[in-house]
């Protein structure tokens, strides 16, 4: 029996640099990121998409291993390419010509970019854990908050900036 004035329970002692950062990863392992819900882009199958990318990145902030890591990357590349898909064909047909200054050429240049960064992120993510098994190689509740945290920030930053149009332009060709 631990006598109550100490604290009442045995503490827990560990040595070394590698013990405060076990400790500093079970600290986060008890938290579990945040996914926010993303605003509507005004487009029904692309407001689908981003529910299915944050329901994958809830999977992945419960089950933090690279089948899940795996599943969001094979989720954001179909979303990628449908919206960029139909960004090229509604919104920067001209785009990908112009010569000269066109603010959706930067627009579609910037947006596309980030798409690729985002895929890159992951890629790296999951080439760190190579030689692991899917299922057993471990992914950071700080690594899974910054997937969240960078999905959310593309869809403000991004997506939210085409809505309008985008919506607009769709509606005028159907």
């Amino acid at each position: 029996s631990v006598d109550p004035s100490v604290g009442g329970a045995c503490a827990k002692v560990r040595f070394g640099s590698k013990a405060a950062e076990e400790e500093k990863e079970e600290e986060q392992a008890s938290k579990v990121a945040r996914v926010s819900k993303v605003a509507s882009v005004k487009v029904a199958a692309l407001d689908d998409e981003h529910e299915q990318c944050e329901a994958v990145l809830a999977k992945l902030a419960q089950q933090r291993n690279v089948a899940a890591l795996q599943e969001l990357h094979s989720v954001y590349e179909e979303h990628f390419a449908h919206e960029e898909a139909l960004l090229d064909e509604h919104l920067y047909a001209a785009a990908k010509e112009a010569t000269g200054f066109s603010a959706d050429k930067g627009a579609r240049t910037s947006h596309f970019g980030d798409h690729e960064a985002l895929l890159n992120s992951i890629r790296k993510m999951i080439d760190d854990r190579a030689g692991v098994s899917a299922t057993l190689a471990s992914v950071s509740a700080a690594e899974v908050q910054k997937l969240a945290s960078d999905f959310e920030k593309h869809a403000t930053n991004y997506d939210g900036a085409y809505a309008d149009r985008l919506s607009a332009a769709m509606a005028a060709a159907a």
